[in-house]
């Protein structure tokens, strides 16, 4: 298992704190071999006073950039067909028929009744 000194490990914290990279990509870009050593790096920094005990990643536009992207799958998938928009179509009419001849009968019975 290779040692790490904390030189290294502060150079590798500080590029995830100071780029728009997360932490898996900035764990790639220094060849660790996963996110783990990063975010354990972190707190050993923060207890050590390497760092301050505050420090966090801010919100990038690429994350945000993730976040959009999940909201466009979502839609993508609520979009709607032309069929499904036909049969909708058709349903608001059957129901607007359904609700006029209701309105009809109705009427006819109140006529009826009045006779």
């Amino acid at each position: 298992m290779i040692k790490y000194t904390d030189k290294f490990k502060l150079e590798v914290v500080n590029s995830y704190f100071n780029t728009k990279l997360g932490v898996r990509l900035t764990a790639r870009a220094f060849n660790l071999p996963s996110k783990n050593y990063i975010e354990i790096w972190i707190k050993q920094l923060k207890k050590k006073g390497l760092i301050p005990m505050d420090k966090e990643k801010t919100v990038t536009k690429s994350s945000q950039k993730i976040d959009e992207s999940k909201d466009k799958k979502k839609t993508r998938n609520t979009k709607k067909t032309a069929k499904e928009k036909q049969l909708e179509k058709e349903n608001l009419r059957l129901k607007a028929e359904i609700a006029y001849l209701k309105k009809l009968e109705e009427l006819q019975r109140g006529n009826v009744q009045k006779s």
